[in-house]
């Protein structure tokens, strides 16, 4: 039977055991189609809208779908069914009205109706519901604190008092005005990142992320520690399609996780290599995550040049993984895996190849001067074309449409983010609270750079924790960027910095998303594999002060400051993770690690002076584990014990 027929089968079944899920099924292919298709044709050549259409349609048509796949409980009980469909008319009836009425609104110049605000109203509530259900509580409740404050801030004394807002003038300022809920977060939403998501979507229904898992064992897989480090390729490139880390954890992790586990790895540490690999996939080019297309708008700069300042910060993310991954595996032992274990890169490139193609013509078309948006619609076309010239990639007759509603469903986090984020841009602007916090955030970096920096570290890495990159980037962006900026570091680099710490916040405990979605597939302890993660990316997040201190690791300055600067920053991560693994060419003694660190922390000083203070330093403890003997690792003397290379006293 085809896969067609059984679809059909299987689907007339569900449809007379459960009347409303097959209307919810046929409601969830109509609108998933409808919403991808709109934003295909309004991001091509052909589509002229103003942007306050493709955005409401956006919000309306997602967070009706939020609705029809989160339901309130898997129970069917008849009053449990009446929320969800309330909730969906709800959805659709505010953002249809809002549809209308915009044109009426803007051309009013502020002036709101009743009717508006309580429309407006009904829409914030849903916001907040489907951001419940489609992300956490977290990000709902933070955005809910934020109308509280503007609603009855006027009461707190001090400087955190403003003047008071009324009931309906809270509400409908965040709904008839483009600088909340239908502002510059959800036209990014709208525009970059949906189609990035749709050709994601695309790849992935057509063999990309298999292809790229088995290119990434083809390549790493004869290499010690081989299944580690096959997560970390397979991780990156995956990443560089998906842009999402939990969602780069189930798709590379059911995979690498259990391989690893087979290969020597212990659970907790094997789910927290495949979550700090997969977080990566975010700072990726040529598709990152989605708060850099908010960078895009937000910094006034080019799509190219926020990618190609991201190529270098990759790389140290993943090269640090990859050496800390690698000197793990020295630490415990273990050996690469047989060449008929794994796929042979010839044929994987042979059979599948292709797939890379898409890739590089998008690069290609942003680097040719075309908006991101068109770059993705012509590499989608080149996709497709491809897609017809190998078996195992040509798509059956239900292949688009499949992808192309899983892509509406894989948008649904990113849009309750931005809307919820709308809402908190909203009354900061509403209440003026971000010029005061961006005034004593200020007042820390004119004092001193680096506390400055700190602060906002740990604002990034709190928001984050609880919500997604995209709402943690823009919150802290708009509160302390300018405030980064006004101490002089470079407007790019401070939004980088930002947005460097918000993408680690999915491995930071307490609240680790992608450490957790980790220790479910490696069936590990969730706090123990977010502490290992912790430690495998630890000069990860030192990173973003390298980019602040050396701006040139952005590819800022001349080709000679920018080798200098890279090369110093790769050996000060070679120098830290030696000093984190208690291993390099030999196990290390205490005081070799408390020097490892010494030397690694000298590299990552600005200054020639420093930097060879750290060289000397970090060459003589490693001609010193060369030439002096030291305790050979208990995982080396019962490997020889067990191949009989040495007698058991």
């Amino acid at each position: 039977m085809s896969s067609y027929h059984l679809f059909r089968e299987n689907f007339i079944k569900s449809c007379k055991s459960d009347p409303s899920g097959f209307i919810r099924k046929i409601l969830i292919a109509i609108i998933g189609l409808f919403i991808t298709l709109f934003h295909l044709y309004a991001n091509s050549w052909w589509g002229f809208f103003s942007a306050h259409i493709p955005r409401i349609l956006h919000w309306t048509c997602l967070s009706g779908l939020t609705f029809l796949f989160f339901r309130s409980t898997k129970k069917k009980a008849w009053w449990q069914e009446l929320i969800d469909w309330g909730l969906f008319i709800a959805a659709v009836a505010s953002g249809l009205y809002m549809l209308m009425a915009w044109q009426d609104i803007v051309m009013s110049g502020g002036y709101y109706s009743t009717t508006d605000a309580i429309v407006s109203m009904v829409l914030v509530l849903v916001i907040l519901e489907a951001t419940r259900r489609g992300i956490s509580s977290f990000l709902s409740l933070t955005a809910a604190v934020f109308i509280a404050y503007a609603l009855w801030g006027h009461h707190l004394p001090g400087f955190f008092g403003h003047r008071e807002y009324g009931f309906y003038r809270v509400f409908a300022f965040l709904c008839t005005t483009p600088e909340a809920v239908f502002g510059i977060p959800i036209g990014v939403s709208s525009t970059y990142m949906i189609m990035f998501i749709i050709f994601g979507a695309m790849l992935g229904a057509l063999g990309g992320s298999d292809f790229f898992i088995d290119l990434a064992f083809s390549i790493t897989g004869r290499l010690r520690g081989g299944p580690a480090k096959a997560s970390v390729v397979s991780s990156a490139l995956v990443g560089t399609v998906s842009g999402s880390s939990t969602a780069n954890v189930v798709t590379t992790g059911t995979f690498t996780i259990p391989l690893m586990k087979r290969g020597g790895y212990e659970p907790n540490f094997a789910g927290a290599v495949e979550a700090v690999a997969s977080t990566g996939g975010q700072i990726t080019p040529p598709i990152m995550g989605a708060a850099a297309f908010l960078m895009v708008e937000l910094t006034n700069t080019p799509y190219l040049k926020v990618a190609m300042s991201a190529l270098i910060p990759a790389f140290l993310y993943f090269f640090a993984a990859f050496v800390i991954v690698d000197l793990e595996a020295k630490r415990t032992g273990m050996t690469a895996k047989k060449r008929g274990d794994l796929p042979k890169f010839k044929i994987v490139m042979k059979q599948r190849g292709y797939l890379i193609l898409p890739l590089f013509t998008l690069f290609g078309f942003i680097i040719y001067g075309y908006s991101p948006m068109r770059s993705v619609f012509l590499s989608l076309l080149t996709l497709i074309v491809l897609s017809f010239l190998g078996k195992r990639t040509r798509p059956g007759p239900l292949t688009f449409p499949k992808a192309l509603i899983q892509a509406a469903r894989n948008t649904i986090p990113i849009a309750c983010a931005c809307a919820s984020a709308g809402i908190i841009m909203g009354i900061i602007n509403l209440t003026g609270i971000g010029v005061k916090v961006s005034i004593l955030i200020t007042e820390f970096a004119q004092t001193n750079l680096l506390l400055g920096l700190m602060f906002t570290m740990v604002a990034c890495i709190i928001l984050g924790c609880g919500m997604p990159t995209t709402a943690a980037y823009i919150i802290v962006a708009v509160l302390a960027a300018p405030s980064l900026i006004d101490a002089g570091v470079p407007p790019l680099i401070a939004h980088m910095f930002i947005f460097y710490y918000g993408c680690t916040a999915p491995i930071t405990p307490p609240v680790a998303m992608s450490s957790y979605a980790a220790a479910a597939i490696a069936e590990g302890d969730p706090m123990k594999v977010a502490l290992n993660s912790v430690r495998i990316g630890f000069v990860v997040f030192i990173i973003p002060y390298l980019l602040v201190y050396f701006p040139q690791l952005m590819m800022i300055g001349t080709p000679l400051g920018i080798g200098l600067a890279l090369g110093s920053a790769i050996a000060g991560i070679v120098l830290l993770s030696a000093g984190i693994s208690g291993v390099l060419i030999r196990h290390c003694l205490w005081w070799e690690r408390v020097l490892f660190f010494i030397a690694g922390a000298l590299l990552f000083i600005p200054g020639v002076i420093s930097d060879l203070a750290g060289l000397v330093l970090g060459a003589l403890i490693v001609v010193s584990q060369i030439v002096l003997q030291r305790p050979m690792p208990v995982a080396e003397w019962a490997e020889m014990a067990t191949s009989g290379r040495i007698e058991d006293n």
